[in-house]
């Protein structure tokens, strides 16, 4: 185990959010994600105490890839987050927005598709909030290394941990 790990863990369970992987889930218990130039949203409704992270690898499908899961995309991963939590007992108005990630992973290829996928990425997601009408609450994006992030479902914290660098609270 890191050391993030088990300094930080919260009580309950650990989940893990996959690449394009999209949980809801309540207190105790924390929802987990690396991220690289993928982004990733969570969102907390402290009085119901239950939460959301959807890991999003593209801004949109380009209306081609119908069968993918909704969490791929940022298009439709964060209204369909917002969505299952409200089917969880959360209220829209009392949903709180981090979001994370967005990397360039590949520097040599930042002029390219690939590595311009983090800022493109960071655009879209941080578009997506603002039609969503959401005020961020907090933000960790961009740079060149990947990142964990943990929400605690309790408190609604997001614990990062870039990697070379000591665990931030958001």
């Amino acid at each position: 185990m890191s050391e993030l790990e088990i300094r930080d863990r919260p009580k309950g369970v650990v989940q893990n959010v996959g690449i394009g992987g999209l949980v809801v889930s309540s207190a105790p218990g924390g929802l987990r994600a690396v991220l690289g130039s993928c982004v990733g949203f969570t969102l907390w409704d402290p009085e119901v105490r239950v939460g959301g992270l959807v890991h999003c690898l593209l801004p949109s499908s380009g209306g081609e890839d119908h069968a993918a899961p909704p969490g791929k995309y940022i298009e439709s991963g964060l209204p369909s987050l917002v969505d299952a939590l409200l089917e969880k007992g959360a209220k829209r108005h009392r949903l709180e927005i981090k979001i994370f990630g967005g990397s360039t992973m590949f520097k040599d290829l930042a002029s390219g598709p690939v590595g311009g996928l983090g800022v493109r990425n960071i655009q879209s997601a941080k578009e997506a909030a603002q039609e969503a009408g959401f005020k961020v609450k907090g933000m960790c994006l961009g740079g060149e290394k990947g990142r964990m992030i943990l929400l605690d479902l309790e408190t609604g914290v997001v614990t990062v941990r870039i990697i070379g660098e000591s665990p931030r609270e958001i």
